[in-house]
């Protein structure tokens, strides 16, 4: 029954991971977990063995693909977000997402140190980024020019007004690329530690907690608030790439934050509201906005402690 809050709907859990597949960039955040954990816990049914046999394999063959220097960059992060997030798992850390958050985060300083012991210049990963996305974009609109325009006038018409508005997502993307790499990898893990769960028969490390019970300590606020300080005061050069994308990055956060105390409040509602803001969210930038703005209320105001479940249960 969708309507008790004790109960865990199990729709949800296939729906967000098919959501995921289909939505997010890159595939490896949440493949090599499960690989990985499945293999750690020693598994003995025959539906252990066909996901890592289907993880393992899908990581391997995105792995062996030929790719420029950002799909190297989002392998080589993978590798180091597989690791911490195993690590995070055996660790006890109860909530999924949790574990995301820290594995991400050890992560994103694995890959910095990594893309600087091998010279890797934020202007060559910014353009491979941007090189990729168009020509992905050129295979589904081939009549797209090779390259991004440069302005909304470059060519007349509908299609050139379209390849203007992709030539502009394709280079906000390569502006946020590390911020969005952060953010999927969030998702990946939180969903491989429910997926992991759902599937090990004897599983390594405590299930992961209900979502709409994360939070983290109320001091990143202070983190939001110089980042949002230095990217309105406009720097140039490195030090606006690091601000704007620690904006994204934090922000995505108390998004995360902010949706886990809505999920809270409509507990009695059907599970599938989930589902629908989880894919929503990152594509309606207002709502993104009012989670982001809702979790980082919730550092003061603590929603949750004024909205008791109507059961009583966490």
């Amino acid at each position: 029954m969708p309507g008790i809050p004790g109960r865990r709907s199990p729709f949800v859990p296939p729906l967000l991971l098919v959501g995921y597949l289909l939505l997010a960039p890159w595939k490896v955040f949440f493949l090599g977990p499960v690989a990985l954990l499945l293999l750690l816990s020693r598994p003995r049914t025959w539906r252990e063995w066909f996901w890592i046999g289907v993880t393992a394999l899908a990581a391997v063959s995105l792995w062996r693909v030929p790719g420029n220097l950002s799909e190297q960059l989002v392998r080589s992060a993978g590798l180091f977000f597989t690791g911490a997030f195993v690590v995070a798992s055996l660790t006890g850390i109860r909530s999924g997402f949790g574990r995301a958050v820290v594995a991400a985060v050890a992560a994103t300083v694995a890959t910095i140190g990594w893309s600087a012991a091998f010279g890797i210049r934020w202007a060559d990963l910014r353009a491979a980024v941007v090189t990729t996305l168009w020509t992905g974009w050129r295979l589904v609109f081939p009549e797209m020019p090779e390259l991004p325009p440069e302005g909304a006038g470059i060519a007349a018409g509908a299609s050139g007004e379209l390849a203007a508005q992709l030539a502009a997502a394709t280079r906000a993307m390569g502006d946020f690329f590390p911020a969005l790499l952060f953010l999927t990898a969030l998702a990946g893990g939180a969903l491989a530690a429910t997926w992991y769960h759902r599937v090990a028969s004897a599983p390594v490390g405590p299930a992961p907690g209900w979502f709409r019970t994360f939070r983290f300590n109320d001091h990143v606020i202070w983190l939001l608030v110089l980042a949002l300080g230095a990217a309105i005061a406009a720097p140039e050069g490195p030090l606006a790439v690091i601000a704007q994308n620690l904006l994204v990055a934090v922000g995505g956060l108390y998004a995360a934050r902010g949706l886990a105390v809505v999920r809270w409040i409509t507990a009695t509602l059907s599970p599938i509201y989930t589902v629908l803001l989880f894919v929503m969210v990152p594509f309606l930038l207002p709502l993104a906005v009012a989670c982001a703005v809702i979790g980082a209320a919730d550092t003061w105001l603590d929603l949750r402690r004024r909205w008791p479940l109507p059961s009583g249960e966490m």
